[in-house]
């Protein structure tokens, strides 16, 4: 996004990122520069293939799911 007045990012990676923030007496503010820094990075995953199987049929999903190329740790 190019205006610098808002911020985007999913539930999960919110939590994450207030959590690692700690305490700190402007949430919001340092929240908000957090994910404007981390909005460009480039984030490169591997599709999963998930196989759901029933009496007769085998459903395949070639990109439900996706995981980071390098496991992060986190």
């Amino acid at each position: 996004m190019k205006s610098n007045k808002i911020a985007i990012t999913n539930w999960s990676m919110f939590a994450r990122l207030r959590g690692e923030l700690g305490p700190t007496e402007r949430v919001f503010h340092d929240l908000h520069t957090i994910i404007k820094k981390k909005e460009n990075e480039e984030y490169k995953s591997i599709p999963i293939e998930v196989n759901v199987k029933t009496k007769n049929y085998i459903f395949e999903f070639k990109d439900l799911w996706s995981k980071p190329e390098i496991e992060t740790g986190i």
